[in-house]
């Protein structure tokens, strides 16, 4: 189950890559798509949904920010994870610059039973 999760999401960013409007594959070649697996402890999934909505919705908001989503696992519900897909590199260096993101990380470090594990893709090899 998990391992097919992971498959839709990367078919998703193959889908958004392919059939996207003319602007953002225009700019394809410097993408930065980004997923993280967090991994939460069970009496704080609850606490975590909540905490992580203004993140999401503060992210959605930059300019740069081309798709942000968060999901939890269906077959184990302390897992969580999310798919970030940024017009550029510096798009996803202002996010991460962000306090937001930042006070999201320190609450989180209570939550989490083990560190997050995060891939970046190399959108240029698409080719």
């Amino acid at each position: 189950m998990k391992k097919h999760f992971c498959q839709t999401a990367l078919l998703s960013v193959v889908f958004l890559l392919f059939n996207h409007p003319l602007s953002i594959a225009e700019e394809a070649d410097r993408l930065v798509i980004i997923t993280a697996k967090l991994f939460v402890k069970d009496e704080y999934k609850e606490a975590f949904k909540q905490r992580v909505q203004p993140l999401i919705e503060a992210t959605r908001k930059e300019e740069g920010c081309l798709r942000y989503e968060f999901y939890q696992d269906a077959s184990d519900p302390t897992i969580f994870f999310f798919y970030e897909v940024y017009k550029n590199p510096e798009a996803q260096t202002f996010h991460g610059r962000q306090t937001y993101l930042e006070e999201f990380k320190q609450d989180r470090k209570v939550m989490l039973k083990q560190p997050p594990v995060t891939t970046i893709y190399d959108a240029t090899q698409r080719k």
